[in-house]
């Protein structure tokens, strides 16, 4: 039940190592006892090209990739697409992440939702615009929610009623 379920995110809090600490805790987890348990490496996609030296021959890394902002979206799949290419088989985009920001626009989520990723996962804003996201992120099958319920700043975290009312929503 739990086989695959963790992406590594090393890169930050509470661990917040450097990129080729990250990449090598990552691989000696992937390669050892925790590999059933461990998915993918998360990566910002403004670090993939920072990435791509420490990638080890072999099985490709599977990444989640954590986007600049859902207003950039069409420019960083550019800069995956030119990831993958360059990571020769060695590395694969599997999982896109991005930021809604304050109020989400209806046509931005429409346009990611069309961009072919297995897994695209919106991460919507506390507060009354999330209601509107999580409606029209119902509306396009291809896109997930994502709600932060942790954070080094306070607004990070969600009330009891607003973590509520995100599962309600979701269900």
């Amino acid at each position: 039940m739990l086989e695959g379920v963790f992406d590594y995110a090393g890169l930050f809090p509470p661990t917040s190592l450097d990129l080729p600490a990250a990449a090598e805790h990552y691989f000696r987890y992937v390669s050892g006892p925790e590999s059933w348990i461990t998915n993918r490496f998360v990566c910002p996609v403004g670090r993939l090209n920072e990435l791509l030296p420490l990638l080890p021959d072999g099985d490709p890394w599977g990444i989640a990739c954590l986007g600049s902002a859902l207003s950039d979206h069409k420019a960083d799949l550019q800069v995956i697409e030119e990831f993958e290419d360059r990571a020769q088989g060695r590395a694969v985009v599997e999982c896109y992440e991005v930021k809604a920001g304050d109020s989400p626009e209806r046509s931005l989520l429409i346009s990611l939702s069309n961009v072919g990723f297995e897994e695209c996962f919106v991460e919507l804003p506390w507060g009354e615009s999330m209601l509107d996201g999580l409606h029209t992120i119902a509306d396009c099958e291809t896109l997930g929610a994502k709600a932060r319920t942790g954070s080094i700043d306070p607004s990070g975290y969600p009330s009891c009623e607003e973590l509520a009312m995100f599962l309600q929503e979701c269900l």
